[in-house]
């Protein structure tokens, strides 16, 4: 199942420059990664969190964007 806010968001960050993007989690919200640029990543979480308050004013006190420019321990590159 997903919310309305789960299915905009990565809609959302297709349109700000997101290679890719996608809703995840099992319910009571769920969540949404974007894949971007390394070089824009910064710009596109600025861009993308305005967007989304500008959205859904109301729900913008309980959103968390946030950015990992390389990956976790665990994790491959893949090229």
């Amino acid at each position: 199942n997903t919310l309305e806010e789960t299915e905009w968001l990565p809609a959302a960050a297709r349109r700000l420059g997101a290679v890719a993007a996608s809703a995840f989690g099992a319910g009571f919200g769920g969540s949404v990664w974007a894949l971007v640029e390394a070089g824009r990543a910064r710009e596109i979480l600025a861009e993308w969190s305005r967007a989304y308050a500008e959205e859904y004013p109301h729900r913008q006190a309980h959103a968390r964007f946030f950015a990992m420019e390389s990956p976790p321990p665990g994790a491959c590159s893949v090229v």
